[in-house]
C-alpha cells in the first residue's frame, strides 16, 4: 500500500515539475492500487 501511494505521488510530482509529459498511468495506477489497499485493510 506504501509503494501504491508513493506511485502516485511520484507521478503528481513528475506532472507538476514539468517534464513535459504527463504521468497519468502512474498517477491512475498508484491512486487504484492505494484505495484498493484501503479498503481491503
Amino acid at each position: 500500500m506504501l509503494y501504491d501511494a508513493l506511485w502516485c505521488i511520484g507521478g503528481i510530482i513528475a506532472t507538476v515539475a514539468d517534464i513535459g509529459y504527463i504521468f497519468w498511468e502512474a498517477i491512475l495506477f498508484g491512486g487504484i492500487q492505494f484505495i484498493k489497499g484501503v479498503s481491503n485493510s
